[in-house]
């Protein structure tokens, strides 16, 4: 066993030798940037704000997003935080790293009114950064579903038109 656990850590040295650690932050269009009448009455008070952070190793990105969206004036209308998790493959071709992850999401709803503050699902994100020396800055595309995961084979039929659109900024550790 000491020998597998040996061999598995020098096999690790060289992938650990070229990863990568981006952490930042991002901010998102919280409806659906695709449906029809979306981008009628844009302001500040549809966008969704949060922290990104990305591991790259070879072809292999894992990466985390917590997302925070305010409540409205209404009690019907609850704060939310976001957690999406996702790994994926990623290309780096020249100054552009375009990158596609599917994996797990989290929601919270806070507040006191909410029947059911815990929502789950699966996600979906595409990724494109511009990569300038130790800062990147990328567009991403997400859709997330409200599924269980025994229903992970319905993934593929889902309206992907109803993703949010929103931009990251991440540094290089």
């Amino acid at each position: 066993m000491k020998r597998l656990i040996v061999i598995a850590a020098i096999l690790l040295i060289p992938a650990a030798a070229f990863a990568q650690l981006q952490i930042g932050a991002t901010a998102m269009y919280n409806y659906p940037i695709m449906a029809e009448g979306a981008t009628d009455n844009i302001d500040i008070s549809n966008f969704t704000f949060g922290a990104d952070a990305r591991l790259k190793i070879l072809l292999f990105q894992a990466s985390a997003l917590a997302l925070y969206t305010p409540g409205g004036d209404d009690p019907v209308t609850p704060a939310i935080i976001d957690v999406f998790v996702d790994g994926g493959v990623a290309l780096d071709i020249a100054i552009l790293r375009i990158g596609l992850g599917i994996g797990p999401n989290l929601r919270f709803a806070m507040g006191e009114d909410n029947e059911d503050p815990l929502g789950y699902g699966l996600n979906v994100k595409a990724t494109a950064d511009v990569m300038l020396g130790g800062i990147s800055v990328g567009l991403s595309y997400l859709n997330s579903f409200e599924l269980d995961f025994s229903q992970a084979g319905d993934l593929f039929d889902q309206d992907y038109s109803k993703g949010l659109l929103g931009v990251s900024v991440l540094f290089s550790l």
